[in-house]
């Protein structure tokens, strides 16, 4: 389906294959989890880019 609203190529997000956390001893891994860091200069950096072309 084409779709002209949407951006032809939104900007990539690092994928962190060591990134996760540990619940009640168990590993979950989460390559994004770098994104929950609001205040990371990387994470602000991506939002931005990511609001420039929406």
């Amino acid at each position: 389906m084409n779709r002209p609203d949407l951006p032809e190529n939104p900007p990539p997000a690092r994928r962190d294959p060591d990134g996760g956390f540990t619940l009640h001893g168990r590993r979950f891994d989460d390559p994004y989890v770098w994104m929950e860091q609001t205040d990371d200069a990387e994470t602000t950096a991506w939002t931005a880019a990511q609001e420039a072309v929406t």
